[in-house]
């Protein structure tokens, strides 16, 4: 997994959504990348949870979490005073 990116997955209800318990994603990484990079995952995390889980791509829910180096604390120190 890329440094500063961090997956979470949990089912929907825990999150306030009703229904089945469909999966929801939360990516948690660092603000910077691409809309083109964040389409690619959504569409291949959904593609592998829709083939693994034999389920409607509607289904899913992915959300993107992102934050800056200065919001980000790992060993007590800032990401963004890390070299």
């Amino acid at each position: 997994m890329h440094q500063g990116v961090r997956l979470n997955t949990r089912l929907s209800n825990s999150l306030g959504y009703t229904g089945d318990g469909m999966p929801v994603v939360i990516l948690k990484m660092r603000k910077g990348w691409t809309t083109e990079q964040k389409r690619k995952i959504v569409k291949e995390f959904t593609n592998t949870l829709v083939s693994t889980l034999k389920i409607d791509p509607d289904l899913v829910t992915i959300m993107i979490d992102e934050h800056s180096p200065e919001d980000i604390g790992h060993g007590g120190v800032l990401r963004c005073d890390e070299h």
